[in-house]
């Protein structure tokens, strides 16, 4: 109970955080991501802030199954996604909101369905945006699929919408040259207010 403590899904064990915050029992914590704070009020001790470290746009929270992941809650993401290879994640009427920073990546065999949803920023500052990372080996029908397993992400869009991002969909790997070819398919959607729409590198 004495200070606040973390740990993230790269440690074993959790550390302690008490920058500025006396050695005092810790009756409750907010966090606020959009200020980029943690609030503790303490026993005897009044309140106390601290700032949170930046959002980590290149580390992932691996999401999706190999018989699909399912979301239809609205979510905020504090931590950027990536849709592994060989697996699927759905979304289905929600909205997401994305802190400033951070992307959604669907990797290579990886498949992201979006179904009456919306994806947008949080805070009010522009988030990374989509990447969808292709391969550019596969340059025969299999690049092309439109139902089972592909060589490249793919991300299907019915009826949802992507707004406030950088660009919205990258359909590449903008750190490895070979990952170009991602696919995408949208239906009814829409894409607004975006400094990119969709960027495509040729293969």
């Amino acid at each position: 109970d004495l200070g606040v403590f973390y740990r993230d899904a790269t440690m074993s064990e959790w550390k302690c955080f008490n920058e500025g915050l006396p050695p005092v029992i810790v009756t409750g914590l907010s966090i606020n991501y959009c200020e980029g704070k943690i609030y503790s009020s303490t026993y005897g001790r009044g309140a106390w802030s601290s700032d949170l470290l930046p959002p980590n746009g290149t580390s992932f929270v691996n999401v999706g199954s190999i018989n699909g992941e399912v979301w239809s809650n609205d979510t905020i993401l504090t931590q950027s996604i990536k849709v592994i290879g060989g697996t699927k994640l759905t979304i289905n009427n929600a909205t997401i909101r994305v802190m400033a920073g951070l992307k959604i990546v669907v990797d290579q065999g990886g498949e992201l369905v979006l179904n009456n949803t919306t994806i947008t920023n949080d805070c009010g500052a522009f988030w990374s945006g989509i990447e969808v990372w292709g391969n550019s080996a596969a340059v025969n029908n299999t690049q092309y699929c439109t139902s089972g397993p592909c060589l490249t992400g793919k991300m299907t869009m019915n009826g949802s919408r992507l707004e406030n991002a950088e660009n919205a969909v990258a359909l590449w790997n903008p750190l490895d040259w070979n990952m170009r070819g991602g696919m995408i398919f949208a239906e009814n959607s829409w894409f607004l207010w975006l400094l990119k729409t969709i960027a495509v590198q040729e293969i």
